[in-house]
């Protein structure tokens, strides 16, 4: 009886060693997992939304973050493109891959942009536009308060400050937008946009 008895306990031992080793690591695992979306959680992600246009209506239309607005007006829709719907494909980058001269490395890149629009033809194909007839706005925004903004867009490889849009925020509602911070610019060719602040 002595001899079954340490058995037993020999063998309950062994299991609830065996458990705690499984246990130990199945925690270890979840920690790893848990550090591993951590650190891509901090990574960039690239996104691409579409906005769409047409010629009667003038539209504002902007990403669902708010982050970038466009108003198209009829004056920069060329007439061969007025029967057409315009799309309007914006594709946000990683503002670190944005490489400044050095009259601007004193500047912070908030939000970077590529651009491209098309003419979606009653024919079912696509057309790329080069550039509008007349500049389009748009407007590049930021939950940060309190800063010198400015919109920079890239032609050659080389980022120059675009001008600025003289517009009320009333004109884009963005009342709705609350304390965010703003910029827009008129652009005639499409491409790349980053925002800075400085």
């Amino acid at each position: 009886m002595g001899t079954a008895f340490m058995i037993i306990w020999g063998i309950a031992l062994l299991a609830i060693a065996a458990l705690l080793a499984v246990l130990a690591w199945t925690l270890k695992r979840a920690s790893q997992q848990a550090a591993s979306i951590e650190k891509d959680a901090g990574e960039f992600e690239p996104t691409k939304e579409i906005l769409l246009f047409e010629y009667e209506k003038e539209d504002v239309r902007n990403t669902t973050d708010g982050n970038v607005i466009v108003r198209i007006r009829s004056i920069s829709w060329d007439t061969g493109w007025q029967e057409d719907l315009l799309r309007l494909e914006v594709h946000a980058q990683d503002p670190k891959s944005v490489m400044l001269s050095d009259e601007w490395r004193d500047a912070q890149v908030i939000a970077a942009y590529d651009f491209r629009a098309y003419r979606m033809t009653e024919m079912g194909t696509d057309v790329q536009v080069a550039s509008f007839p007349a500049p389009i706005e748009v407007i590049l925004t930021t939950p940060e308060t309190d800063t010198n903004l400015d919109i920079l867009i890239q032609a050659d490889g080389i980022w120059t400050s675009a001008p600025e849009a003289r517009i009320s925020a009333e004109e884009f509602a963005l009342k709705s937008l609350g304390r965010r911070e703003w910029r827009a610019a008129p652009v005639d060719r499409l491409g790349r946009l980053c925002l800075i602040k400085y």
